[in-house]
């Protein structure tokens, strides 16, 4: 070990082989953490397909189309915007791995 591992190691009253296996567990609980993140923003995003398909449902509906739902058709129309900027947040923040498969 090197002297100023050492000295950090007397600094904060534990040896060395404390530290290292403080690390180790730090290092599990990030991934550990890291992993429940992950499911959670699957689940978010599974969330977020299963709106956008239902507001694309009810936005297609003959009872939405009609002449005299003009206001409720805009409603819908806006909660669909803001659910397709939700799934393309969540795909920007998994760019490196995808957890909701494709676009």
């Amino acid at each position: 070990m090197s002297a100023t591992a050492t000295a950090t190691a007397s600094t904060f009253g534990g040896s060395s082989s404390s530290l290292a296996s403080s690390s180790v567990l730090d290092d599990q609980t990030l991934l550990h953490h890291a992993a429940e993140v992950a499911l959670e923003e699957a689940k978010l995003c599974d969330v977020n397909e299963g709106i956008k398909r239902t507001l694309t449902e009810l936005l297609n509906c003959e009872a939405t189309r009609g002449e005299g739902n003009r206001q409720f058709r805009s409603w819908v129309q806006g909660r669909l915007m803001e659910a397709e900027r939700e799934l393309r947040r969540g795909r920007r923040r998994r760019s490196a791995g995808s957890a909701c498969g494709g676009e």
